[in-house]
C-alpha cells in the first residue's frame, strides 16, 4: 500500500547521537499513539483511507482495520486499548480482546457529534472528552462509549482539547479563541490572542500550557485564578473576557509568543 513514511526516532544518551533507527511504511498517517500496557512500546496509527495499523516496535504492520471512515484522531486508554474519532463523528472504542480476524476489533461505536471528531483526551477519572466540527465538548464514558455530559461556548468547530493538571479542560477552535472550562460550571475563561485557527494545545510544567495556530505562533499561557485581568505584556495582544455566569474564573495570561514557522503549527509536542 502506497503511503506516507513513519520515520522512528530512538531518543540517546547525547543530541549528536540522534538517529532515524526506522521508516515504517503503510497508510497516509494522519494521527498516531502509543500503545500502553504493552511492554514492546507498540504504535497504533489512523489515516482518512480508513485503515487503522498497529505496528510493532520492529516496525512490522501486526493488525489493519478497515474501518471504511476517515480516522482524524486516535488516543491510547491505559489499559491497552484505544480510541478513535472518525470524519462522520463517530466515536470507537478498540480492543485486541476482539474476534476481529486482525485480532483487533471494536467494542463500542458511538456518534455523538454531527460532523468530524477531531480530538480526544484521557481524562483523570478516565473519562474521555471529545471535540468535533458541531462546537460541541463531549465527556463520554470509557468502557460505553455512551455521552455523560455536553458542553457548549465555541462558534466554530473545535480542533484540540487537553485536560490539565487542576481537571480542567483546554480547547481550542476555528473561532480563535482558547476556552477554560470546569464540568460543574461550564466556560470559565475565553483567552483570545491568535489570529487563526487554533489547532493544538499542550500543557507544561509550572501552571503553564502552550496553544499552537495557523497564524504560525504558539502562544504561553499561564494558568491565574482571577475574576478579570488584561495582559501585562505591552507587545501582547491578547486580550480575556470571562464567562458572566462563572462567580470565580480560572483564567489565563498570555506570558509569552513564539515565533519561527513560517506555516500553521498544527502538531502538539510532549515533553
Amino acid at each position: 500500500m502506497d503511503g506516507a513514511r513513519l520515520s522512528v526516532v530512538v531518543q540517546p544518551a547525547t543530541a549528536a547521537e540522534k538517529t532515524s533507527s526506522q521508516i515504517i511504511q503503510g497508510h497516509c498517517v494522519k494521527c498516531i499513539a502509543v500503545l500502553q500496557g504493552f511492554s514492546d512500546g507498540c504504535l497504533a496509527t489512523g489515516s482518512q483511507d480508513g485503515t487503522i495499523c498497529v505496528w510493532s516496535p520492529q516496525g512490522e504492520c501486526e493488525a489493519t482495520v478497515k474501518y471504511n471512515e476517515g480516522v482524524l484522531c486516535i488516543t491510547a486508554l491505559p489499559d491497552g486499548r484505544f480510541m478513535t474519532g472518525s470524519v462522520l463523528g463517530k466515536l470507537g472504542i478498540w480492543s485486541s480482546r476482539g474476534h476481529g480476524e486482525c485480532g483487533w476489533a471494536a467494542e463500542q461505536m458511538a456518534e455523538h457529534h454531527s460532523g468530524g471528531l477531531h480530538a480526544i483526551t484521557v481524562m483523570s477519572d478516565q473519562r474521555v472528552a471529545t471535540v468535533g466540527v458541531d462546537k460541541k465538548l463531549c465527556i463520554c464514558d470509557s468502557e460505553s462509549a455512551a455521552c455523560v455530559q455536553v458542553l457548549r461556548g465555541h462558534t466554530r468547530p473545535v480542533l484540540c482539547l487537553t485536560e490539565l493538571q487542576n481537571g480542567r479542560l483546554v480547547s481550542g477552535g476555528q473561532d480563535k479563541t482558547v476556552r477554560l472550562w470546569d464540568l460543574h460550571s461550564g466556560c470559565e475563561g475565553v483567552l483570545t490572542g491568535h489570529s487563526r485557527w487554533v489547532t493544538c494545545v499542550v500543557e507544561l510544567l509550572n501552571r503553564h500550557f502552550a496553544t499552537g495556530s495557523l497564524d504560525c505562533s504558539i502562544r504561553i499561557w499561564s494558568q491565574v485564578r482571577s475574576v478579570r485581568m488584561a495582559c501585562a505584556i505591552p507587545w501582547c495582544d491578547c486580550s480575556i473576557r470571562s464567562s458572566e455566569s462563572a462567580l470565580v474564573v480560572q483564567e489565563g495570561l498570555c506570558s509569552q509568543i513564539l515565533q519561527g514557522h513560517t506555516d500553521g503549527v498544527e502538531v502538539k509536542l510532549v515533553f
